[in-house]
């Protein structure tokens, strides 16, 4: 039986995707990796409309592939303080 789970090389559904980052994000909580006030499947939705609209912004020469991933580590270490 195939996996529902995403694999590199396979493109997911944006809802399969957004459960697979909400239940990282949720156990991220679990080990006090992240911070529990946030709700997982909202930031798991944030999550994939910051990755697609930067990558739009890279493809359209708004801003360079190294200015976006600092974007992206600023929104990461928002949700994950604790550096780990």
């Amino acid at each position: 039986m195939a996996s529902s789970r995403p694999t590199a090389g396979r493109l997911a559904a944006p809802d399969e995707m957004e459960a697979f980052l909400a239940g990282h994000l949720t156990a991220a909580q679990a080990d006090g990796t992240a911070d529990p006030r946030l709700d997982p499947r909202h930031e798991a939705v944030v999550l994939l409309a910051v990755s697609a609209g930067l990558g739009l912004s890279v493809l359209l020469g708004q801003r360079t592939a190294a200015a976006a991933t600092t974007v992206l580590h600023y929104h990461l270490d928002r949700l994950f303080p604790t550096g780990t």
